[in-house]
């Protein structure tokens, strides 16, 4: 009786903790390092290209650090998914729903830590607020497909929505890119078209 007496206060010390079944939650917090590696970029982009103050940041200074802040976000992300809970099974590339799961975490995560910080630090940059919302937005969907990459995310609605509520049309574009390479070239073709 004594030992089943035992057993019973564990259980009950275990479901009081909460710590029987609880797994810990993916940690995005390294995203809120993304905005000093693009802002970084930008500096150094105006540095090569100089801006104009009418203008604003010029297509070509944009396209000179695309891939300094694609880089810099991979880097980061790589990180995040290095540190993921182990039911996301991100190592395994045939496990493709915990792939899109993790995604799915990242774009509740990824207005709260992009959003407002991009659209602040590009302020200098990009005069104006509809170019400027225009490049956040396709900074945030460049930090979702770098989240992505190595997955099959046509198979994911809710992935795909979000892709095209941040850029439309241009998302399934830049969907395809297998590569970060792929991802940098579709980059510089789409930006001189976002700030025109």
């Amino acid at each position: 009786m004594n030992s089943q007496f035992k057993r019973m206060q564990f259980l009950a010390g275990i479901i009081k903790e909460n710590t029987l079944y609880e797994e810990p939650e993916p940690d995005f917090s390294a995203l809120a390092q993304i905005d000093n590696i693009v802002g970084d970029e930008l500096e150094d982009a105006q540095k090569q290209q100089p801006v104009s103050e009418i203008f604003g940041l010029t297509t070509a200074a944009f396209i000179l650090a695309i891939p300094g802040i694609i880089n810099g976000i991979f880097r980061i992300i790589k990180v995040i998914k290095d540190k993921a809970p182990p039911r996301f099974n991100l190592s395994k590339s045939d496990d493709n729903q915990s792939h899109i799961n993790f995604i799915i975490k990242f774009t509740d995560k990824m207005d709260g830590y992009l959003d407002t910080p991009f659209k602040i630090m590009l302020t200098p940059f990009i005069k104006d607020s509809t170019k400027r919302d225009k490049v956040a937005k396709f900074i945030k969907a460049i930090a979702l497909l770098i989240m992505a990459l190595g997955t099959d995310i046509s198979k994911s609605p809710t992935i795909m929505n979000v892709g095209e509520e941040l850029i439309g049309d241009v998302f399934n574009q830049v969907s395809r890119s297998k590569t970060l390479e792929d991802l940098i070239k579709n980059a510089k073709t789409i930006i001189p078209k976002l700030l025109n």
